[in-house]
């Protein structure tokens, strides 16, 4: 599994999760990698709102109690909600990417290496425009009595 964030103003580090993801490893991601990147980009921690979808791992108490010790906010997403995170867009271009290339990865190493590098090279136009959309989406979701929309 790979772990990755992103912001308006550019995207974090990428990380690689051998194996399954449980509470207590995406907390360790989580601590690894979130304030590194709002530091990274100076973002205020009083407006700083981190935004994940409901998947069980990410709201298992263990995780909980590290937002709320950190007194980091999360922001509130529908429990049925079609999933509208903009990082899944951002996902789907990194693999987009990948099929680019001419020959097939031979390892997992080099499929990791090959991300990383895909990573990097994330123009910031498209995360701004990820963020941009978001309002449209919301307001189609809502249009839409919060049934599936064409994101």
């Amino acid at each position: 599994m790979i772990w990755g964030c992103m912001t308006y103003y550019g995207v974090g580090d990428a990380c690689w999760i051998p194996g399954r993801i449980n509470s207590k490893v995406y907390v360790d991601v989580l601590q690894e990698y979130i304030l590194v990147s709002q530091k990274w980009y100076d973002m205020d921690p009083k407006t700083f709102i981190f935004q994940q979808d409901n998947a069980r791992v990410h709201t298992a108490s263990i995780v909980r109690n590290f937002f709320r010790k950190l007194k980091l906010k999360v922001m509130e997403w529908p429990a049925n909600s079609p999933d509208l995170n903009p990082i899944e867009h951002l996902w789907a271009h990194i693999k987009y990417r990948l099929s680019l290339y001419p020959k097939s990865v031979k390892s997992l190493e080099e499929l990791w290496e090959r991300i990383q590098d895909e990573w990097t090279k994330i123009d910031i136009e498209l995360l701004h425009e990820l963020y941009e959309s978001m309002p449209r989406r919301m307001q189609m979701l809502y249009k839409n009595k919060g049934g599936h929309i064409k994101y």
